[in-house]
């Protein structure tokens, strides 16, 4: 019994089903393991206000990642992400431009403007990437 346990150790570890450190950082084929690939397209979008306002947030699907308080926000966005403005207490409509867009976003495009008044949440849109 103890010969049989110790010949299926013996295979699983010439077949590599056991792993050891000799393989570290690499997959069950031998390839390198690589952390900075990824296995989606990934843009940028530069929004801005004419007049700073603390009280407008960009929202981006559904989680805040800044306020209007500089005039100026950007991130990073995926195929589909969607964007919106949540604001509170703005007693004028605000305009909202698209300064820039990296050359892969299709929609929204550059110079596209949202008006927000009144309203408490306003889409710019979904995000569209180009392959």
């Amino acid at each position: 019994m103890t010969a049989l346990i110790l010949m299926v150790f013996v295979f699983q570890i010439f077949t590599g089903i056991i792993y050891d450190d000799r393989n570290k950082g690499q997959n069950e084929l031998g390839i390198c393991a690589t952390t900075e690939m990824k296995l989606y397209s990934e843009g940028s979008v530069i929004l801005s206000v004419k007049n700073p306002e603390p009280q407008v947030f960009l929202y981006k699907n559904g989680f805040c990642i800044g306020d209007f308080s500089s005039g100026k926000i950007g991130t990073y966005v995926c195929d589909g992400d969607v964007l919106e403005l949540v604001c509170f207490n703005i007693k004028n409509s605000i305009i909202v431009h698209v300064d820039s867009v990296s050359k892969n976003v299709s929609y929204p495009k550059k110079g596209h403007n949202t008006v927000i008044f009144d309203k408490k949440i306003t889409q710019i849109g979904v995000f569209k990437l180009n392959n």
